[in-house]
C-alpha cells in the first residue's frame, strides 16, 4: 500500500496522482488517499486533480478573518489546526495539512466542505440532503441540521432501500429530468440515533472530529450510477406524521434554502444561476413537505407513511419493499 507522503517544495505535486475515486459524478485523481470512497470505475467522468503542496495563508486580505476566503474564482478554506484546502480552478484542488494534524481530519474537511464548495464553484447544485433509490429513481430528504435527514435515511436503508448519498446530493437539472449523483458511501449518524437502527457494532467508525458521531460505510449497499430525482421531502417536527404537496413555488424555495453552503453561493456571486437552477430543478421534481415528531419510538410509522405516499405517487414501481409493504396492507 502506497505510503501518504506529502511536501510542500515547489514541484513536489506535479507526479501523476497515485489514487482514483468517484463522488457526485466526478472522478478524483488524487495524491492523497481516500480510502472512505469507492474506486473509480467510470473513466470518463469529468476529471478533478487533488494535490498536495503549498497553500497561501491569505487569498484575499479582506476576507483573511473568514473560514472562506475567495478571489478571483478561486476558493481558500482553513481550518485551523488541520489544513489549508484551495480550489484552484474548477478541476483543481491543492491541500496543505498543518504540522501534526491527523491525516483522518484532513480527509473529514476535503471530503465535505471542500468538495460542497467545489461543486457550488463548478455551477452544480449540492442540495443538504440524504436520499435512497426507490425502483427505478431517487427520493431527497432535507432540511435544517438536526432534522433527521440522515437518521431517515438509515431506516430505508434498514427497511431494504439503498443509499443513493448521505448529506450531501449533488442534483443536475437536465431538459428531461432532474437527476442525483451517488456521493459519500456511508451513513453519519448522531450517538443518540445509532440505538434506532440496527447495525453491526464492528461497522461503526467515529468520527474524526465529532466524537458523538459515528460513521455506517456502504460499500456493498450503495447505488453507484445517478438517477432521476422524483421527490423531494423537506423534513420538519411535528406531533402528528403527515405528507403534504408544496407549491410550486413553495418547493423552489424550499431547494434554494437548503442549498449546502448557501453563504458561498452569494459570496461567488452565482445567486442568480442558482435561483434559475431551483426553477429547472422544480419543473420534474415534487417537493413536499413531510412532518413528523423526531421520537425515534414512530421511526417505523413514518417509514409506513412514506411507505403508503410511495405506493401512491410510484406505483409500488417494483420495489421490493414497497411491494411487501402494500401487500400486507
Amino acid at each position: 500500500m502506497p505510503v501518504e507522503t506529502w511536501s510542500n517544495q515547489p514541484g513536489a505535486a506535479a507526479s501523476a496522482p497515485a489514487f482514483a475515486y468517484e463522488i457526485y459524478g466526478l472522478a478524483l485523481h488524487s495524491e492523497l488517499a481516500l480510502p472512505e470512497l469507492l474506486p473509480l470505475r467510470d473513466a470518463s467522468l469529468p476529471a478533478i486533480r487533488i494535490e498536495l503542496g503549498g497553500v497561501p495563508p491569505v487569498l484575499n486580505p479582506a476576507h483573511a478573518e473568514k473560514n472562506w476566503q475567495i478571489a478571483e474564482g478561486r476558493m481558500l478554506l482553513t481550518v485551523r489546526g488541520t489544513a489549508r484546502y484551495l480550489i484552484a480552478a474548477p478541476d483543481r484542488i491543492l491541500v496543505q495539512p498543518l504540522p501534526g494534524a491527523p491525516i483522518e481530519d484532513v480527509r473529514l474537511f476535503l471530503l465535505g466542505s471542500v468538495l460542497g464548495g467545489l461543486l457550488i464553484r463548478r455551477g452544480g447544485f449540492p442540495l443538504h440532503a440524504g436520499a435512497v433509490r426507490v425502483g427505478g429513481v431517487a427520493v431527497a430528504f432535507t432540511g435544517v441540521s438536526g432534522a433527521g435527514k440522515s437518521t431517515l435515511v438509515a431506516h430505508a436503508r434498514q427497511q431494504g432501500l439503498t443509499v443513493l448519498t448521505d448529506d450531501i446530493c449533488a442534483l443536475e437539472a437536465r431538459p428531461d429530468a432532474t437527476w442525483a449523483y451517488p456521493g459519500f458511501p456511508r451513513v453519519k449518524l448522531w450517538r443518540d440515533s445509532l440505538g434506532s437502527v440496527d447495525h453491526a457494532p464492528e461497522e461503526l467508525v467515529r468520527d474524526a472530529k465529532r466524537l458523538d458521531k459515528f460513521h455506517i460505510p456502504l460499500r456493498d449497499e450503495f447505488v453507484r450510477t445517478p438517477l432521476p430525482l422524483a421527490h423531494v421531502y423537506c423534513l420538519s417536527e411535528a406531533d402528528e406524521i403527515a405528507i403534504e404537496p408544496m407549491s410550486r413555488l413553495a418547493g423552489i424555495a424550499s431547494l434554494a434554502r437548503n442549498l449546502y453552503r448557501p453563504r458561498l453561493v452569494e459570496r461567488l456571486g452565482l445567486l442568480g444561476a442558482n435561483f434559475e437552477t431551483c426553477r429547472r430543478l422544480a419543473e420534474h421534481t415534487r417537493v413536499w413537505h413531510f412532518r413528523r415528531p423526531k421520537d425515534f419510538a414512530m421511526a417505523d410509522a413514518a417509514m409506513d407513511c412514506l411507505y403508503r405516499h410511495w405506493d401512491n405517487v410510484l406505483g409500488a414501481c417494483g420495489e421490493p419493499a414497497i411491494v411487501q409493504y402494500a401487500a400486507k396492507c
